[in-house]
């Protein structure tokens, strides 16, 4: 598992249930790794 990908379950893992507004959190998560990929 890459870094990203343990960055990102950590954060699901912390923020269990939490929304974004009407979507669960991983829906930002997703959005945020796309929109900073492309300095990786």
């Amino acid at each position: 598992m890459d870094r990203l990908e343990q960055a990102r379950q950590f954060a699901i893992r912390v923020h269990g249930d939490q929304q974004y507004g009407d979507k669960p959190y991983v829906h930002h998560l997703d959005a945020v790794t796309a929109a900073l990929v492309v300095w990786r």
